[in-house]
């Protein structure tokens, strides 16, 4: 037998209009979500970028197609000692390098400036050549402060040639390294990510210095050896490249070894590898030491290849014994 519908006798879940006020009701939702995440964002953003606002000082030369030395360096004695030896030694290139042009007697001159980065928990500011840049201290957080570092000098300087990043250790030969350079095409140079070729076997025991949490974690405890990178104590990066890192860099992972991080941000990028050799045991101060009179040979040292042309950087010379010994190598070199 036919019976009518009943009547609802109430307000029902299901019907289209109830329906209609929920999704309604969940796209607001969701959108607020959306748009809080993405203040959210957008205020770290500003925050971190308020933070290293500090002005260029008015002797920095900011000429197109300049080089920028970045030397990581500390706020304590021993940070300023080698910050002075450091001067002394940037002084004798005059504030240019001269790019040799293959197959022709002419060479490009290029201006540069040093500048030293010290951390701090204030904000951003310069005394002198010296950048206290407002990031977190401590060898664990270098790869937050190259990262803040690229923001920064992308935001400052416009249109450079290239970063060289450096530390307060190393003692590094521009006039090799512009060797280097000059096997690079001109128009590939903002786009050179140079240094000592390095495929470094990854610690996978947490107490290692060089362990990466991170890194490991994102290659799924895989990788046995990393991919090539340029080592921490000189690379250059061309500032095409400086500049997509400081554009997309709250995009990017802050891993705690800063040389791999940067490698492994330009890993699958368009760039132009420079190759040259490096020492990491302050080499120069060795053949100071027999320079100087000391007894060398007596330790078995006959290694000549700190004069070898590609030899562009030394690594670890810390004391102001070793780092006299280092200039007084040099000291009539074209190095």
């Amino acid at each position: 037998m036919y019976r009518p519908a009943l009547k609802p006798t109430g307000y029902s879940f299901f019907t289209y209009r109830s329906r209609h006020k929920i999704l309604i009701s969940l796209a607001i939702f969701v959108s607020a979500v959306i748009s809080l995440n993405f203040l959210a964002s957008a205020l770290k953003s500003f925050a971190l970028i308020n933070s290293l606002n500090g002005n260029l000082p008015k002797h920095l030369d900011r000429s197109n197609g300049g080089v920028i030395i970045a030397v990581l360096s500390t706020d304590d004695e021993a940070g300023m000692l080698r910050r002075e030896y450091g001067r002394r030694w940037w002084r004798r290139y005059q504030n240019s390098l001269s790019i040799p042009e293959p197959g022709a007697n002419t060479s490009t001159t290029v201006p540069f400036n040093w500048i030293f980065i010290v951390d701090t928990s204030k904000q951003t500011h310069w005394e002198g050549d010296v950048l206290y840049l407002n990031t977190p201290s401590g060898y664990k957080h270098l790869g937050e402060k190259m990262r803040r570092l690229f923001i920064y000098l992308s935001q400052k300087f416009t249109s450079m040639e290239f970063l060289i990043k450096t530390d307060d250790d190393v003692v590094l030969c521009l006039n090799r390294l512009a060797k280097a350079v000059s096997e690079v095409p001109k128009e590939k140079r903002r786009r050179i990510y140079g240094g000592t070729l390095w495929n470094a076997e990854l610690p996978q025991d947490p107490k290692h210095k060089f362990y990466d949490p991170l890194f490991v974690q994102d290659t799924r405890g895989t990788v046995i050896k990393t991919h090539p990178y340029g080592v921490g104590a000189a690379y250059m990066v061309g500032w095409d490249l400086v500049r997509f890192i400081g554009r997309n860099a709250e995009e990017l992972k802050v891993y705690e070894i800063e040389d791999l991080m940067v490698g492994t941000w330009l890993y699958g990028l368009d760039r132009y590898w420079a190759d040259y050799d490096g020492d990491f045991n302050c080499g120069c101060f060795k053949y100071a030491e027999k320079f100087l009179g000391k007894a060398n040979e007596a330790k078995g040292i006959h290694d000549k290849s700190i004069w070898g042309e590609r030899s562009v950087w030394w690594h670890d010379c810390k004391t102001r014994f070793q780092l006299d010994g280092c200039h007084a190598v040099f000291k009539d070199s074209a190095c």
